[in-house]
């Protein structure tokens, strides 16, 4: 009968506390506000086709963030990398074995 009282007051004791614990966290002032900025980069690539060769390279990098400190309204930014005017630029290489129209005039469709 011991075992039994001393169990259910220790369950007792962790249920209070639990809940004084819980209480005393919620309510507190200390909330953490973080701030982070995601960045979306588009990377070059190469696309070997039938016809040729696509080479896509660029110096896009897109920023997502809040149009202001008081306004929480996301705004898509875009810029370049570097110092560079921003480029995006696809060239296309034709094959040895493409078709004449294909060579002179490039991938119409």
């Amino acid at each position: 009968m011991k075992k039994i009282t001393i169990l259910s007051s220790l369950l007792a004791l962790a249920t209070v506390g639990g809940v004084y614990a819980t209480w005393t966290y919620a309510g507190t002032n200390d909330i953490v506000d973080a701030f982070t900025e995601a960045k979306v980069t588009l990377e070059g690539a190469t696309l070997n086709g039938s016809n040729g060769l696509y080479t896509v390279t660029t110096n896009l990098v897109m920023t997502i963030d809040q149009k202001s400190e008081n306004d929480h309204t996301a705004v898509l930014n875009y810029a370049a990398n570097n110092d560079k005017p921003l480029h995006i630029t696809i060239r296309f290489t034709p094959a040895a074995f493409a078709p004449e129209a294909v060579k002179k005039a490039g991938v119409l469709k």
